[in-house]
């Protein structure tokens, strides 16, 4: 029997944490902008897409670390402009995989998806001054 592993302050800690996918599966890596936190194929602008990854390669990419750029140019809609919000939607995908969630085909444990909030606006003050007479 496997010993019970527990915290500094004995409590038991769950199953062993382990990745999704198998060291070596091929992936890809989509990054969507949308003005709606949840995602939604039809209404997000694919922004880039990252190519021939695979899970656990950690020295790929142009300079042997890992790590992937890109630049792009987002036009200010005119929401965003009026205090409208943005988001980003990181959705990674086993190779070939639909992660359109209507699809009939769509299977979740092919898909990744993780939503940032983008734009992030300063709450304005209120004046608490009084001008007395």
């Amino acid at each position: 029997k496997a010993p019970t592993v527990s915290t500094p302050e004995g409590a038991p800690i769950p199953g062993q944490a382990s990745n999704m996918w198998p060291t070596g599966t091929p992936f890809d890596l989509y990054l969507y902008r949308s003005s709606n936190k949840a995602f939604d194929l039809s209404s997000s602008i694919l922004i880039y897409q990252f190519g021939d990854l695979k899970v656990g390669e950690w020295y790929d990419g142009i300079d042997k670390n890992g790590q992937r750029t890109f630049e792009t140019e987002l036009p200010a809609t005119t929401e965003l402009q009026n205090n409208g919000t943005l988001y980003l939607h990181i959705i990674a995908a086993r190779d070939g995989a639909i992660i359109d969630s209507q699809h009939k085909d769509y299977k979740p444990r092919n898909v990744v998806a993780l939503t940032k909030m983008w734009t992030r606006f300063k709450k304005k003050e209120k004046s608490t001054t009084a001008t007395l007479r």
